[in-house]
């Protein structure tokens, strides 16, 4: 079984996407599924849907088949860079060390092993203090709060 953080390492409820049908992209672009999770595997291209498209789910969820596939970090950014502000989880083969790339990339949600302490999670997403590289919502080179000024 799995377990559900947000982006800041807290605890989600299991339950909350239950209930809910998974759709695939070819489905969601037949007929509007307000109510409904899009479930993004790693060769979906996401580049030339209409705008609106991600408005109508009610949350999007990108596979991660292999922890070495890493297209869905590129499906999490080009998602935010066009506007997509809802749910994003991470979901299947999801490791703790990619938890601070993954939300750097857009992901807001992350489904983990149950057995992942949140010790672990905590000390990866508050692991740089200084961030260079831009993200898809902020413009880097970026001081933590209370991070140690660099010498």
């Amino acid at each position: 079984m799995a377990k559900c953080i947000d982006s800041t390492g807290q605890p989600l409820p299991q339950d909350a996407w239950a209930g809910l049908d998974r759709v695939t992209l070819a489905e969601l672009l037949e007929s509007p599924r307000p109510q409904a999770i899009l479930r993004c595997l790693p060769a979906d291209d996401l580049r030339p849907q209409p705008a609106d498209l991600w408005q109508r789910c009610a949350g999007i969820e990108i596979e991660f088949p292999k922890f070495m596939d890493g297209r869905g970090f590129s499906q999490a950014r080009l998602l935010r860079e066009n506007g997509y502000s809802g749910p994003l989880r991470a979901v299947g083969d999801v490791l703790v060390d990619q938890l601070f790339y993954m939300r750097r990339c857009g992901f807001d949600q992350f489904e983990l092993d149950e057995a992942v302490r949140p010790e672990a999670i905590a000390a990866v997403l508050g692991q740089f203090a200084v961030i260079a590289q831009p993200s898809w919502n902020d413009q880097g080179l970026r001081r933590r709060k209370g991070a140690p000024a660099a010498a």
